[in-house]
């Protein structure tokens, strides 16, 4: 079983990978820094103000899945802008070999659970 490959190998295609993730650390890295600036330095009031409710437990929540997604996205842009300057070639068999072998995990996994649900 042959997999495509998306690894970029060319300098056109490096060149055009680097510019990305360039562009995707500098909007990331500001909008991260926004929001960690923004829950350190948050107001916090002495005594509770009943007119201005205090963000609940959803609102929290989504915040902190915000923030842990663009930490995401600033390590894949740091990777790519990585794998754009300097790629060996052991790096692209090995990544290779480990997504081969994810594929044909998945697809035993993905068999074993349709069994058992045909079972029950």
């Amino acid at each position: 079983m042959s997999l495509p490959n998306f690894l970029l190998r060319t300098h056109k295609g490096r060149f055009l990978l680097g510019v990305l993730s360039l562009l995707f650390l500098a909007s990331l890295a500001s909008l991260a820094g926004t929001m960690v600036y923004d829950l350190v330095t948050a107001p916090r009031p002495v005594a509770p103000q009943p007119r201005v409710p205090e963000p609940g437990f959803l609102a929290r929540a989504v915040g902190f899945l915000l923030l842990e997604f663009l930490s995401v996205l600033f390590i894949v842009s740091l990777f790519g802008l990585i794998w754009a300057l300097c790629a060996p070639v052991w790096v692209v068999r090995l990544l290779e070999k480990a997504t081969r072998r994810l594929l044909w995990s998945m697809l035993i996994l993905s068999a074993c659970v349709a069994i058992l649900l045909c079972m029950t």
